[in-house]
This record gives structure tokens, sequence and C-alpha cells, in this order.
């Protein structure tokens, strides 16, 4: 009896093995964790964001987005205030040190991009981001996510 690939063990395997090289590459390079890069990411051009739209864009729940934007205020990257618009809302917006990060991070986001696709032709490329995205696609919490 011939054994099917085991996809979702080696998905879970990979996507540890890429997430701990990201996040050691982010720190020693950046100071910063790919966490608080993917917020600095979600307030670009919107300033400021709602809180419970960061939430989405980065697929965290409350609690674990006011965890992060806690650390990313401590670090003196994002700024929280009160909404305009509704005063039950707490808003962020990137301070001039998070927008500087969030510049100096794109040269490190694009190698961490290229290392992924090492080895791969065009057509291997298309092929993987067509499974990735079909696979967020069927599993995502909501349609059209």
């Amino acid at each position: 009896m011939r054994k099917e690939p085991r996809l979702f063990q080696l998905l879970s395997q990979a996507q540890r093995a890429v997430t701990q090289a990201a996040e050691r590459d982010c720190v020693a390079r950046l100071g910063a964790t790919p966490a608080q890069l993917a917020l600095l990411y979600a307030l670009e051009g919107k300033s400021p964001v709602a809180m419970a739209v960061v939430g989405r864009a980065l697929d965290l729940s409350p609690a674990a987005l006011s965890g992060l934007a806690d650390r990313c205020e401590r670090a003196g990257l994002v700024e929280r205030r009160p909404s305009q618009r509704d005063a039950r809302s707490t808003e962020l917006l990137a301070t001039e040190r998070g927008r500087a990060l969030r510049d100096e991070s794109y040269p490190l986001l694009a190698e961490l991009n290229a290392g992924l696709v090492v080895g791969l032709d065009a057509s291997e490329r298309a092929a993987a981001a067509k499974f990735l995205t079909g696979l967020i696609e069927r599993f995502g919490k909501a349609k059209g996510e």
C-alpha cells in the first residue's frame, strides 16, 4: 500500500521552521518581531486605524492584538488613542520610530520572501502560491479572507 504524502504534517513543520527563521532574522537585524512588523504594515498608509480593523487584517483575537499593541507601544512603535468617530473604540497610529522601522524592514522582508522560493522556477512558484492561496480560501474562518 502506497502512503500519501503527509501534507498536513509537512505544512505544519514548514510553517514552524519559516516562522522561527523569520523571528531570528527580524530580531537580530531589526530588534523587532515579525508580529510587530506585521502590525506596522497594517498601519501603513492609513492613520490612525481602529484596533478592530487591525485585528481582522492580522487575523488576531482582541486579546492577542491588545498584547501585541502593548508590546509595540512599549517599544515606541505605535500610539493608542481614543477614536474620534466612536468613543468606544481605540485606534492605533504608527510613531515616527515605527514608520522608520517599517521602512527599514522592507529589504529584509524581500530577502525572506526570496528565500522561500530558492530553487523554484516561475511555474513552481505560481503553483506554490496557488496551493497556499487555495488553502487559505478553503480553510479560512470566513469566505473572502
